[in-house]
């Protein structure tokens, strides 16, 4: 049961990361920063960018939960003090600006067009809370 539930959401994980950049459920980190530098308040971000962290960041925690509650080791392990929308998105930028310091200018180009925000998220998450 527990390998089919996996296998299903790497399908799934598969299957997003080939949607047309068009569909409103893809966020590539192209238009996560065209909608970051036209956040009204930048101190906070875009509103839409916020909400899509957030789905994220409960995706994941409810992906660790079936992880754990299965014996397996967790994807990352949760801060103390929890994580926020606004934690992820600085944790993303920084990522984004690491890419771009190692990335040729058309590599870069393509990473960003082609790198959506949930895989940044699981990367950023993995790399910053590892479970010791």
């Amino acid at each position: 049961m527990f390998q089919l539930l996996i296998g299903i959401i790497f399908a799934v994980m598969i299957f997003i990361g080939h949607v047309e950049a068009t569909d409103t459920s893809y966020m590539s980190l192209k238009q996560f920063r065209e909608l970051e530098s036209g956040a009204i308040d930048k101190s906070v971000g875009s509103p839409l960018v916020t909400i899509y962290l957030g789905g994220s960041i409960e995706a994941l925690g409810l992906v660790n939960a079936i992880l754990e509650k299965n014996k397996q080791a967790p994807l990352f392990c949760m801060p103390a003090s929890g994580l926020t929308a606004q934690k992820v998105r600085v944790l993303i930028e920084s990522y984004i600006q690491k890419n771009r310091n190692i990335l040729s200018s058309k590599d870069f180009s393509l990473f960003e067009e082609t790198m959506n925000v949930g895989a940044a998220t699981v990367a950023v998450l993995m790399e910053s809370y590892p479970c010791k």
